[in-house]
């Protein structure tokens, strides 16, 4: 059984695993941002189809953690797959009197940087909101840094958030869901509102370049209380 993080565009872990073994949720982002590597944007096509291929010949059941990378298979290969496992953890708990405005999930990674929003917590650092970061440490003596933390612990700080961001690349990664589950609004870019199709309601979406977007906060803020 492989249960540690499956990316797609991986082709030797498709191709060296024994041939009976059970394989996790497949990862794999579909959107590459202006300043991300070309490596990414056109020599990650083909080595998601040297994957598919791999994956064909195995007859083993596929599971996708999201759905975005459905545009780049076979019409076949999707019919024989399940997508979105990662709504298998979405469960609606009680929360707790609201009382952090974000908890934010901040992770240094040199692909995914460009896409995080530093300008705009920013702005909410310079509009006054009280901003909790989980993960890495965000260098912001402004903000308050948790560290890394255990799920428990994670669930206590989001039972008791309004809000969280999420970056371009992944909208639905299993941080995003345990903030539906404690009914945190997630903040994403304007730009990326059509892409959003599930559980639409939970999200707010701000254009991150614009500075006046207080107002839309602080409604979405009376009804969640």
């Amino acid at each position: 059984m492989y249960i540690n993080y499956l990316p797609l565009w991986n082709f030797l872990i498709f191709a060296l695993l024994p041939p009976k073994t059970l394989l996790g949720p497949i990862t794999g982002g579909a959107y590459f941002g202006e300043k991300q590597y070309l490596v990414r944007k056109f020599l990650f096509p083909v080595l998601y189809k040297i994957s598919e291929f791999f994956l064909i010949i195995r007859k083993t059941q596929i599971n996708f953690s999201t759905d975005l990378l459905k545009g780049y298979l076979f019409k076949s290969t999707i019919k024989k797959s399940n997508f979105n496992y990662v709504f298998k953890y979405y469960s609606k708990r009680i929360y707790k009197k609201k009382e952090i405005d974000f908890l934010i999930y901040y992770r240094k990674h040199k692909n995914k940087e460009t896409l995080f929003p530093f300008a705009f917590i920013k702005n909410l650092i310079q509009l006054n909101f009280r901003i909790h970061i989980v993960g890495d440490n965000f260098k912001n003596t402004n903000v308050k840094n948790h560290g890394y933390l255990n799920n428990n612990k994670i669930n206590n700080l989001l039972s008791k958030t309004y809000f969280s961001i999420i970056s371009n690349e992944n909208p639905y990664s299993l941080f995003t869901i345990e903030c539906l589950n404690n009914n945190v609004i997630v903040i994403s870019d304007l730009s990326q509102k059509k892409k959003i199709k599930y559980f639409k309601k939970h999200f707010l979406f701000l254009d991150f370049k614009k500075k006046f977007f207080k107002k839309n906060i602080l409604k979405k803020k009376i009804i969640i209380n």
